[in-house]
C-alpha cells in the first residue's frame, strides 16, 4: 500500500517578494506599516490617556489603528504607484523612522519648531544626536522597506481604464472606513482630540510634514522680506539718555544668554544640590528665580526675546523682517559685541560685530571645534582690559546642551557621580543622565562667577554689570521626556522656567540710578524674556519713543542720576 502524502505549501519571505501583487495591496501594506511601527511613540501616548482594561479603550485603539491606515491608504493611494509613489515613500519612510528615533529615544514630538532646529542645527550638535541605535532605525525602517518597496514585483493592468476603475474603488474604500470609524466613535475620538491637543505633534509622518509646511511657511515669509530689501527699522530714534552726559568713565554691560539651564536645578533656587556654590557667595548678587522662556529651543527663544515682539507676537519672518534690540542700542552710539561659543546668533548678530569662538583655535578652552565656555571669561577679560568705548557684550553659552552634557565641562567639574558619559541617553540610567546634566550647571555656576569677578576687577575704572539667563529649559526623563523642543502649549515647566540672574557694579548702579535693594526685592517677581528687551534699554538708558517702561525690570528702581 503505497504511503499518503500531503504537501503544505510553505511560506517563505523568498516566495512573498517574487510574487506579484496588485499596487493597492502594497499600498494598503505599507499604510499598515507606518501606521503600527513608525508610530510606536503615538501608541504609547493614546495608551498613557485610555483605560486600556475597558473594552471601549480598546475599541478606540482598534478604530484609530483603521483610522490612521485608511488615511494613509488614501492619500498615497492618490498618486500613480509606478513612480510617484514608490519615490514618495522612499523619502518619507527614512523620513518617518529618524522621526519614530527621535520621538522614542527622547519623547519629543514633532512641529514646525522642531523641524527649524533640524535645518538650522550646527557639524557639532549633529554629531552629538547620531548614535548607533540611529543607524538601527535608518536601516530597519528606513533602507530595508525602501529596497523591498523596489524588489517587489507590481501587477499593474493592461488597461489604463482598468487601472483607473481599481484605484477610485481602492480610495472610495478607504473614504467608507474613514466615516465608519469617525461616524462610530466620533463622540469618544473628539473628546480625546479636545483635552489632549498635543497628540496631534505624536502621529508620523502628519507631523513632519505639518512642520515642514508650517517652517515653509516661516521660510517663504523671510525670504520675500529679504527681497524687498534691508529689515524695517526699530529705534530710528535711539540716543543716550542724560545718565551719560558728563560720564568720563566708560561703561560695559554683559548680557550672558545661557543654554538648556533649568531653574529646577539651580542651587540658588531651592536645588537639593549645591550646584552653584560659587555664585552663592557673589556679593550683591541678585537671584531672579521666576524668569520664564519664550520658547523651549534656541531657534525660537534667541530671536523672540531680542525682537522685542512678545511670545504672543513672535513669528520668525517678523522677527527677522525688523531690526531687534542689538540695532537700537547700537544706533544709539554704544559698541555692541557679540562673542558666540554655540551654534551661531540666529541671525540676531547679522549687524553687529561679532566673534566664533571656535575660530580662536584655543586648546586651554578647546578640542575638536568645540570650546568649553571658560573661554567666555578670557574673552570678556581681554576685552575689558583695553576698553575705550561704552559697550554692551552678549555672551552666548554652550552651557548644559544635550544630549552629550559630558563635553560640556572639564573633567574637574565632574563631581557628581557617576555621570553619563554617552550622547545615547538609553544607555545610562537616569541619576547618571541627572549628574551630568547638574555637572553642566556647576561649569556655568563657575563661568559667571569668574565673568562676574572680572568686571569686579575692572569696577575701578569702568560702570559694569552683568544680567545672565537661559534660553530655555531642559526635561530630564520627567513624563518619559528628554532634552527640550517641546511646543509650547503643553511644555513642561522644566523647559520654560529658566535660571536668571543679576549684578551690577557700584559704579553702574550711580551711573543709572539704580537702587540694588529695591531690585533685591524683585527677586521673586514673575519675569519672562518679554521683559529683555526693555530692561536692557533701560539699563543702558537708550532713549526711544518703543521703549515700553511697564516691561523694564529696572522701572521702578531707578531715579536721576
Amino acid at each position: 500500500m503505497s504511503e499518503l502524502r500531503l504537501d503544505v505549501p510553505r511560506w517563505t519571505l523568498a516566495d512573498s517578494l517574487v510574487k506579484e501583487r496588485a499596487p493597492e495591496t502594497v499600498i494598503l501594506l505599507y499604510a499598515a506599516l507606518l501606521s503600527v511601527f513608525y508610530n510606536t511613540a503615538f501608541w504609547r501616548y493614546l495608551g498613557s490617556i485610555t483605560d486600556l482594561q475597558s473594552g471601549r479603550g480598546l475599541v478606540l485603539i482598534f478604530s484609530v489603528f483603521i483610522l490612521l491606515t485608511g488615511f494613509f491608504s488614501f492619500f498615497i493611494g492618490l498618486l500613480p504607484f509606478r513612480w510617484c509613489a514608490r519615490v514618495f515613500l522612499s523619502v518619507l519612510l527614512p523620513v518617518s523612522a529618524l522621526a519614530s528615533y527621535f520621538m522614542n529615544q527622547y519623547g519629543i514630538p514633532i512641529d514646525g519648531r522642531m523641524i527649524q532646529n533640524v535645518f538650522e542645527t550646527n557639524t557639532a550638535e549633529a554629531v552629538d544626536l547620531f548614535t548607533w541605535k540611529l543607524l538601527v532605525y535608518l536601516l530597519v525602517l528606513g533602507v530595508a522597506p525602501v529596497a523591498i518597496l523596489w524588489r517587489l514585483p507590481i501587477r499593474f493592468e493592461s488597461s489604463w481604464w482598468l487601472r483607473l476603475r481599481r484605484r477610485a474603488l481602492f480610495i472610495l474604500l478607504a473614504l467608507v472606513a474613514l466615516f465608519v470609524v469617525i461616524g462610530g466613535q466620533y463622540q469618544y475620538m473628539a473628546s480625546v482630540a479636545r483635552n489632549n491637543k498635543e497628540i496631534r505633534y505624536f502621529i508620523v509622518p502628519n507631523n513632519v510634514i505639518k512642520g515642514l509646511v508650517d517652517y515653509g511657511k516661516e521660510v517663504g515669509g523671510f525670504k520675500s522680506l529679504e527681497k524687498s530689501g534691508k529689515p524695517a527699522v526699530m529705534a530710528a530714534d535711539a540716543r543716550r539718555g542724560s545718565s551719560w552726559v558728563g560720564r568720563s568713565r566708560k561703561s560695559l554691560f554683559v548680557l550672558v544668554l545661557g543654554e538648556t539651564a533649568r531653574a529646577a536645578n539651580f542651587g540658588l533656587n531651592g536645588y537639593e544640590r549645591n550646584t552653584t556654590p560659587e555664585l552663592t557667595t557673589e556679593k550683591e548678587l541678585i537671584n531672579l528665580s521666576q524668569m520664564r522662556s519664550c520658547g523651549t529651543d534656541t531657534a525660537v527663544s534667541l530671536p523672540c526675546m531680542m525682537s522685542g515682539l512678545g511670545r504672543s507676537d513672535y513669528s520668525l519672518s517678523k522677527a527677522r523682517g525688523r531690526e531687534n534690540l542689538l540695532d537700537a542700542v547700537q544706533r544709539a552710539g554704544l559698541r555692541v559685541v557679540w562673542i558666540d561659543n554655540q551654534s551661531g546668533c540666529k541671525r540676531v548678530c547679522d549687524r553687529v560685530e561679532n566673534i566664533m569662538t571656535s575660530s580662536r583655535n584655543d586648546s586651554r578652552f578647546c578640542e575638536d571645534g568645540e570650546c568649553h565656555d571658560g573661554i567666555l571669561v578670557d574673552e570678556l577679560h581681554k576685552l575689558s582690559a583695553g576698553l575705550d568705548q561704552d559697550t554692551l557684550l552678549v555672551l552666548h553659552q554652550m552651557g548644559s546642551h544635550g544630549p552629550a552634557y559630558f563635553k560640556r565641562y572639564p573633567a574637574d567639574f565632574a563631581r557628581f557621580q557617576p555621570d553619563c558619559r554617552s550622547a545615547q541617553l538609553d544607555k545610562c540610567s537616569r541619576d547618571e543622565i541627572q549628574n551630568a546634566y547638574d555637572n553642566t550647571i556647576l561649569y556655568t555656576d563657575h563661568v559667571l562667577s569668574g565673568l562676574i569677578d572680572v568686571l569686579r576687577g575692572a569696577s575701578g575704572h569702568l560702570d559694569t554689570g552683568l544680567f545672565y539667563l537661559s534660553d530655555h529649559g531642559e526635561s530630564l526623563g520627567e513624563l518619559g521626556l528628554y532634552l527640550h523642543g517641546a511646543p509650547y502649549v503643553f511644555a513642561p515647566d522644566v523647559q520654560t522656567h529658566v535660571p536668571s540672574v543679576l549684578w551690577l557694579s557700584e559704579g553702574l548702579q550711580k551711573a543709572r540710578g539704580v537702587s540694588a535693594s529695591c531690585m533685591a526685592g524683585k527677586s521673586g517677581t514673575a519675569l519672562s524674556q518679554d521683559n529683555l528687551f526693555d530692561s536692557i534699554l533701560g539699563i543702558m538708558d537708550v532713549q526711544t519713543k518703543i521703549y515700553r517702561p511697564a516691561l523694564d525690570m529696572f522701572h521702578g528702581c531707578t531715579k536721576p542720576a
